[in-house]
């Protein structure tokens, strides 16, 4: 099965070259055809240029206007080949050392296979507190009011059977960090096959999380998905 893989980029200059590499050698250790596409999500830096300037043959850059993350990935996704389609973020927060593993989960029958932070307790644990507060309140309200039985929506690895994907992008309209999860809601409606695997994670920057706005935001934008999945 051949396999294409998305890396969502914003302004990622200094570590594009890097983390391409990186996803690059991991994809040629398969043995199987593969593409890496880094959708280019108006970047303001030489992001694209920096990944062009490595000239690997097996990796291109897609360009588009600043709309965000999920536009940047439904795009990109809808320029793939692979039998095997899938995203991992730029920062290798979560390593693409995983990425054997996803891929065999797939060809064992999955149709979607997700990372999860929850999974690795240990590696969550050393997680500030802000953000795992933040991530058990959305989980626990994603799984309340969609039904996905799913332990971690938003990890940055993700892996999807082709025919799982690509026929619920038309309709997907999240444009930035929901997306992930109006995907996933949209593929547990279908019925497809869900895994998890547990991931660990490194920090690779520093974050702040307000729990208060963030909540706030969730819960409006989590209720707006809603109605639009009940009415679609």
């Amino acid at each position: 099965m051949n396999i294409s893989i998305v890396l969502p980029a914003f302004n990622e200059s200094s570590i594009a070259e890097d983390s391409v590499r990186s996803v690059d050698a991991t994809l040629a250790r398969l043995g199987v055809p593969y593409e890496i596409i880094v959708s280019d999500d108006g970047s303001d830096d030489d992001t694209g240029a920096v990944v062009e300037g490595a000239a690997l043959p097996s990796v291109r850059v897609l360009r588009w206007p600043h709309r965000g993350k999920g536009a940047a990935l439904t795009s990109a996704f809808q320029e793939t080949s692979g039998e095997i389609v899938g995203f991992i973020d730029i920062d290798l927060e979560i390593s693409d050392a995983y990425l054997p593993e996803f891929v065999s989960a797939i060809r064992e029958g999955a149709d979607v296979v997700i990372a999860s932070k929850v999974m690795n307790r240990e590696s969550s644990r050393k997680r500030p507190w802000k953000r795992r507060l933040t991530t058990a309140g959305y989980n626990w309200l994603v799984r309340l009011l969609f039904e996905t039985g799913l332990g971690d929506h938003q990890a940055g690895l993700k892996l999807f059977r082709r025919e799982a994907l690509i026929p619920v992008l038309p309709a997907v309209e999240s444009e930035g960090w929901l997306w992930d999860t109006e995907v996933l809601a949209r593929c547990v409606r279908d019925n497809r096959s869900i895994r998890e695997i547990g991931v660990s994670t490194r920090p690779v920057r520093p974050g702040h999380v307000s729990v208060v706005g963030t909540s706030w935001e969730m819960l409006t934008r989590l209720f707006d998905l809603r109605k639009r999945l009940n009415g679609s």
